[in-house]
């Protein structure tokens, strides 16, 4: 399937370190993985609960992203990632 998507001069954003280097070892595709890519897959794996099963979703969704926890301290929130949740993503995404 990725080598029917992708085209020679595209590379492949991936969710972790170890996939880049197994896909490109194996596949011989350029993969992107850095802080950037992370925000990326933090977002949309805080989607996915919506379009997958919660049973598939639940363990793989992290708390927090680098910029969601820069908007919380910016603005100076008390917080615990534990407590993040869509609701708060939300009203973060507002008051950008």
């Amino acid at each position: 399937m990725i080598t029917d998507c992708i085209k020679p001069d595209q590379k492949l954003a991936v969710g972790s370190h170890e996939y880049k280097e197994i896909i490109e070892k194996t596949m011989k595709i350029s993969c992107l993985h850095d802080s950037t890519v992370m925000e990326v897959m933090w977002g949309l794996k805080n989607c996915m609960h919506r379009y997958v099963p919660a049973e598939l979703t639940k363990d793989d969704r992290p708390l927090m992203s680098e910029g969601m926890k820069r908007v919380l301290d910016k603005h100076h929130f008390d917080y615990k990632p534990e407590i993040i949740n869509d609701r708060i993503i939300e009203v973060a995404c507002v008051k950008l």
